[in-house]
């Protein structure tokens, strides 16, 4: 039996890849360690509460992402989704109520 990967970065974005959603995700560093990022394979929402997006991703891993951190990007892994938004992906604008 395989165990299945859960992954709860710091900050996501959700991008389109050729009608796909795929997840930017992006984790700070500390002092010792360096910030890094992963980009999904197809993810489809699985669950959705008042704080958290839930996504299940073709390979078999899933995203638990809290949607206060949306955008929540440090410096260097914004340049990473630069480079991939300049291969074609888009950025997933969700609509949020603000009241």
């Amino acid at each position: 039996m395989t165990t299945k990967r859960t992954h709860n970065p710091d900050g996501y974005y959700l991008l389109d890849h050729d009608g796909n959603t795929r997840i930017f995700a992006s984790w700070s560093g500390g002092y010792t360690t360096g910030d890094s990022w992963r980009i999904s394979s197809k993810a489809e929402l699985q669950e959705e509460t008042d704080t958290t997006l839930t996504y299940l991703t073709a390979s078999g891993t899933e995203y638990v992402l809290m949607k206060g951190t949306v955008g929540r990007v440090s410096g260097y892994n914004h340049g990473v989704l630069n480079q991939a938004l300049e291969a074609g992906l888009t950025i997933i604008r969700e609509d949020e109520d603000e009241s």
